[in-house]
């Protein structure tokens, strides 16, 4: 139980050290600059985590707590993950994308990576998708919650503060929303669909309109696509500079679909 309700102070020592030890050995910072950052660090912690007494007992506070608790327990949609789960998926999902982008012949284990990638997308999106219907149906009348008197007189605080408790969590669960929507069409259905190599539609209209210019033979559909592309923009810049006789950088004849093609094109960067 004293884990539990501690853990964040528990912590912070972890983290001074952790901020130490990745500053000095891995990095070969300064040490003036690892004391500025532990003191910053431990002033952000103070205000947020270890708030004082004063803080837990202002009028506002009071009052902000009264507003939150009122809508927790007005909510008519159940939640579908907990906080901690909905977090867990989330970095679950950038691991295993990270992975998928970076590594290569991963073999089944790719497949396997790669069901998990789509599957923490989908869950995601379902539970956005549930926080914005509970946020918009939740039955809250924040007017009722007694106004301490010392905000009596401030009626713009007590306007915001009740906008604020009703708008925020909604334009936040909006946000996720759009992010897991996001996630579905630009990394999870191209994916699954054609790899990691394969990019999603909004992708492929922003790069394409991007290099409409460069005199393509046939439009961006892959990542080594993108390469290829900017690549040959950045040397074509350099030639019209002066800074370059001529574009060393083949042009692409078609989409790529391996390192070694791109590295036909003069393009190094994947030269293994």
């Amino acid at each position: 139980m004293f884990l539990k309700k501690n853990y964040k102070s528990l912590l912070f020592p972890l983290m001074v050290i952790g901020i130490a030890v990745f500053d000095q050995v891995f990095m070969h910072f300064a040490l003036e600059f690892t004391a500025l950052k532990i003191l910053f660090v431990s002033i952000i912690h103070s205000f947020v985590v270890l708030r004082t007494n004063y803080v837990y007992t202002t009028d506002i506070y009071i009052y902000l707590s009264a507003l939150k608790l009122a809508r927790e327990q007005n909510f008519v949609v159940k939640p579908i993950l907990s906080q901690i789960q909905c977090n867990f998926l989330f970095f679950t999902s950038f691991i295993s994308f990270f992975i998928l982008t970076h590594v290569n012949e991963l073999g089944e284990l790719g497949n396997i990576l790669l069901g998990v990638l789509i599957g923490s997308f989908c869950v995601l999106f379902l539970n956005s998708l549930n926080e914005v219907f509970r946020n918009y149906t939740n039955k809250a009348d924040l007017r009722r919650v007694k106004v301490p008197a010392s905000l009596q007189q401030r009626r713009y605080v007590i306007s915001l503060s009740q906008l604020g408790t009703k708008a925020v969590p909604l334009c936040v669960n909006t946000v996720k929303l759009l992010g897991a929507t996001l996630g579905l069409s630009e990394l999870g259905v191209p994916m699954l669909t054609g790899g990691p190599n394969n990019i999603g539609p909004i992708t492929a209209f922003v790069v394409n309109k991007k290099y409409a210019d460069n005199d393509m033979t046939c439009p961006i559909r892959t990542r080594l696509d993108i390469t290829a592309e900017h690549a040959y923009y950045v040397n074509q810049e350099n030639v019209k500079d002066g800074n370059m006789s001529e574009n060393p950088t083949g042009k692409r004849m078609f989409s790529l679909t391996t390192p070694k093609q791109l590295l036909e094109l003069g393009v190094g960067s994947f030269d293994k």
